[in-house]
Parts: structure tokens; C-alpha cells; sequence
């Protein structure tokens, strides 16, 4: 699973979270009185709050798997506290929602801490652990080193390195270890030798994606040979 797919994936359960815990605030505070028009009345306010606590949390970085490895119990207490100040804001200082649901914005609040923090601490423990991707390297320079140090170091993105002796048979060693995965730089790309491995891989399903390409999705920079091209 890509790491766009994976933030999407947690953007999904953020969203379904949110009304989720709008929904039970609503009940735990109507209780014997709640109905459907009661929840009915807060969606609208609520979906606008939600959109802006969706952005922070996307501009704080809770969808980057690497700012949610330290320290996630005070980040999340941070956020959760900025959004309601911004709740009350929207709710308290702009009479266009016509309500003023401060024990329901506290009780949200709250319920939705619970579900954030929780879900980003799974997805963390989950991806480190499961649903691995065995990817291979086809190389050698100092960014191809590199590159392996952070995927050895970043499990929860959803790799597992796979160290492959370039001396010998490659296609018996992909076989043998199943890997899905193989990163290839250039030299490999243009070497006639390796061509025809490319080919039988192929029947294989395996997946094939450039050194620059990949680098780039895992560190979030450009390797210095192709800016230097």
C-alpha cells in the first residue's frame, strides 16, 4: 500500500471519526431526548468546523507518518486544544449558525481526541508490522545506501528492504524472496545484461519503479544525481 493511499486511508477514518463523535456528544447530552433533528441541526455548523480542523491537521502534518513517530500524545493534545479554541470562535463570534453548543464542542472535542490519537498510534503499530512491501534495490552509489538507511528505519511507510547480491542470479534471488518490489537506478536501466531480467519479471507481476521516482516518495527530496542532469 502507497503512502498517498495510506494518508488518504487515515483522512477517511479522520472524517468518519468526526461525525461519529459528533454523534455521540449529541447523545450523551440529550440522552432520553435525542432524535435525529438534533443531529440534524449540528451538521451543517459542524461540517464547516470540520473542514477547518481537517486543513490544521493536514498543515500540522498528522498525515505524515514520520511527524507522528514522537512525541503523539502531546501533538495531539495541542491540536485537539487549537481546534477548540477555533471551534468556539466559529461558534461564539459568528451568530450566523444560531447555536452555541459548548458542552457538545467540549464533549466532541474529547470523543475525537480519543479516536485521533488511537488511529494514528494503529496505523503506526499496523504498518510496521503487517502489509510489508519486500522491495529491492538495484544499485550502488551513496543515495542508494541512503535511501536503504531510511527504509530500514521507517517500517511503518510499509517497506522491507531486501538485500539482493548483484553478482549473482538475480531472477532465483527475486523468486526466493519474494519480493514485490524492485527500485532500479539508471546504470541498471540502460545495461543490456539486466534488460532481459526486466522482461521475465514482468510475467512475475512485479513492480518496477525508477530510483529517482521512489527516492523522491520516501524522503521527500530530490536525489542530487538527477538535479545534477
Amino acid at each position: 500500500m502507497g503512502i498517498k493511499l495510506r494518508k488518504y486511508l487515515l483522512l477517511f477514518f479522520d472524517i468518519v471519526f468526526l461525525y461519529f463523535s459528533l454523534y455521540l456528544a449529541l447523545f450523551l447530552r440529550h440522552f432520553q431526548k435525542f432524535e435525529a433533528q438534533i443531529f440534524l441541526s449540528h451538521l451543517f455548523p459542524f461540517t464547516i468546523l470540520f473542514f477547518l480542523w481537517l486543513i490544521i491537521f493536514y498543515t500540522f502534518g498528522f498525515y505524515d507518518f514520520e511527524f507522528l513517530k514522537t512525541s503523539l500524545i502531546f501533538k495531539t493534545i495541542s491540536v485537539i486544544s487549537f481546534n477548540f479554541v477555533l471551534g468556539v470562535f466559529l461558534f461564539y463570534f459568528i451568530p450566523q449558525f444560531k447555536i452555541t453548543p459548548k458542552t457538545i464542542l467540549i464533549l466532541n472535542s474529547l470523543i475525537f481526541g480519543i479516536f485521533f490519537f488511537f488511529s494514528r498510534k494503529f496505523f503506526l503499530s499496523f504498518f510496521s508490522a503487517h502489509l510489508l512491501e519486500r522491495v529491492a534495490i538495484l544499485g550502488k552509489d551513496a543515495e542508494v545506501e541512503k535511501l536503504k538507511k531510511e527504509i530500514r528505519e521507517r517500517p511503518f511507510l510499509g517497506y522491507e528492504l531486501v538485500e539482493i547480491d548483484l553478482s549473482k542470479d538475480l531472477l532465483e534471488q527475486i523468486k526466493k524472496e519474494k519480493i514485490n518490489t524492485i527500485i532500479f537506478t539508471e546504470e541498471f536501466e540502460k545495461d543490456p545484461k539486466f534488460q532481459n531480467l526486466f522482461y521475465n519479471l514482468l510475467f512475475l507481476g512485479i513492480n518496477f519503479l525508477d530510483f529517482p521516482g521512489f527516492y523522491e516518495r520516501i524522503t521527500e527530496k530530490i536525489p542530487v544525481t538527477s538535479i545534477s542532469k
